[in-house]
């Protein structure tokens, strides 16, 4: 298969295992391809209505490949990119109408966040795997299902990212006591700044969603300040709440 094929392929999630290992290759080996393809997906972000899902969640992964610098740099690399996907998908909300309720807050501003941890086929998913199961079902919008896999997923692995995606799902099925619970406890165990600044992001969305405003506002008030794509959405959400 050439190139533009397995580009094509890439775009419309069409590839197989073995084809997007050789995308993968293909990308660290070849800068040419690697920028292009790279400046096609920029063009691709623009785009409100790209669902978020198989691609930018392998995105996250190839850009882990695309360099080899320390494990901490490709990490906030990728959790940058993946905080300024929410922001362009985000934004096509922000003209709605301005007599919102607490649940019209939640509906404009909650995307979930995107799996930039684990590349996820069905096949893993059948696997006795938690984490990739986990992620198989955050990524099919099954919340329900996605939130006591990433507790599992934890128990066993001990990372905190994977209590972060439980937070958002328990969040995303209206589970909002014990979502911010988790939130709060993540403040004191997520390290990377990036991560950090998604986590206070939606602990001050689920506050607003309770119309526990005075401490949302502490929080979007903080988070407008940090050099981060989140900043946007505090800024925006600030400028609406009572």
């Amino acid at each position: 298969m050439n190139k533009e094929e397995l580009k094509d392929k890439y775009f419309t999630q069409g590839l197989s295992q073995s084809e997007f290992e050789e995308f993968q290759k293909l990308l660290e080996e070849n800068s040419e391809f690697a920028e292009d393809f790279y400046s096609e997906l920029e063009i691709q972000q623009g785009i409100a209505q790209i669902e978020l899902g198989g691609i930018k969640a392998r995105l996250q992964n190839l850009d882990k490949s695309k360099s080899k610098p320390s494990t901490i740099l490709k990490l906030r690399s990728i959790l940058k990119y993946a905080a300024v996907i929410l922001v362009i998908l985000g934004s096509s909300y922000f003209f709605l109408n301005p007599f919102k309720t607490t649940q019209d807050y939640f509906t404009t501003y909650f995307e979930p966040y995107p799996n930039h941890f684990e590349i996820v086929t069905r096949s893993d998913a059948e696997i006795d795997n938690p984490v990739a199961l986990a992620f198989y079902m955050y990524e099919s919008q099954e919340y329900n299902k996605a939130y006591p896999l990433f507790e599992q997923a934890y128990q066993l692995k001990g990372e905190p990212y994977l209590r972060f995606y439980k937070a958002i799902s328990l969040l995303a099925i209206d589970k909002d006591a014990e979502a911010i619970d988790l939130f709060i406890a993540l403040k004191s165990e997520l390290k990377e700044d990036a991560l950090l600044n998604a986590n206070n992001w939606y602990l001050a969305l689920a506050y607003a969603k309770n119309k526990r405003y005075k401490e949302s506002k502490a929080i979007l008030k903080s988070l407008k300040t940090k050099d981060s794509p989140m900043a946007q959405f505090a800024k925006d959400l600030l400028q609406e709440l009572p």
